[in-house]
């Protein structure tokens, strides 16, 4: 019998919500860390960021720099 992992329950490079960040905060105050982040559907690493953060993700400025060097730059 082939045994399958559990899929994340978020996709990887997607972006949180502030209606999550808000909830997961209520949340957090009622419940652990665990509990509250399988509530609002994000991850625990997440969770820990934005128990830290002083803004909502809305309100933070954009990125002007890269992440990564572009592939087809060359090209």
């Amino acid at each position: 019998m082939i045994a399958f992992k559990k899929k994340a329950a978020t996709v990887p490079g997607k972006r949180i919500k502030d209606l999550q960040v808000c909830k997961y905060k209520d949340l957090r105050g009622k419940h652990s860390q665990v509990s509250a982040v399988a509530k609002t559907r994000s991850s625990v690493a997440s969770a820990r960021r934005l128990g830290a953060a002083a803004v909502l993700p809305s309100q933070r400025p954009p990125r002007h720099w890269r992440t990564r060097a572009d592939p087809l730059g060359e090209v």
